[in-house]
């Protein structure tokens, strides 16, 4: 199991990386991402959950409680993990790569629900965000966000993700 985890979280964080490389290829990034690395579905259609439910997830879930570290429990860590803590939950949470001016990034994931509407939630603490807080411009982490992109086969603007509704 545990030899199984760390695969996954391997191939994972090389999936993210290629996701940093602007010439790798769409459909190159895509395919990559339809390797069952992630529990989740389309987050259009998976606004059957309440945002009590995830906040009783997160309650539970205890991947927060792991201490961070840069080279073995970072940012895409803990989004893997929580991802597939709530599919293990029947919740669909989604990956959402947040870019920074700074030419940094970070991973994060995105539940949508029925009463909510779609939230953030921050997998290192355990706190939501609504939209609002994340949008370019933004300060997060102390730094600027350039983007919000919701992985859907491919990563997408949260614009493009919004209008799709």
């Amino acid at each position: 199991m545990k030899k199984n985890i760390v695969t996954a979280i391997l191939a994972f964080s090389v999936v993210f990386s290629l996701w940093q490389i602007p010439s790798v290829p769409r459909t190159i990034r895509g395919g990559l991402l339809n390797l069952g690395v992630l529990h989740y579905g389309d987050p259009r259609e998976c606004a059957n959950q309440t945002i009590e439910q995830v906040s009783e997830f997160l309650q539970d879930d205890m991947t927060n409680t792991i201490p961070y570290d840069f080279d073995n429990q970072n940012c895409v860590s803990y989004s893997l993990l929580l991802s597939n803590n709530a599919g293990r939950c029947s919740l669909k949470a989604v990956p959402v790569r947040v870019m920074f001016t700074d030419g940094t990034g970070h991973l994060m994931l995105l539940f949508n629900t029925k009463d909510a509407g779609v939230v953030f939630v921050e997998p290192q603490n355990d706190s939501l965000l609504p939209p609002s807080k994340l949008k370019p411009g933004s300060t997060y982490f102390g730094r600027v966000v350039k983007s919000v992109d919701v992985a859907d086969f491919t990563w997408l603007s949260f614009e493009d993700y919004m209008a799709g509704f």
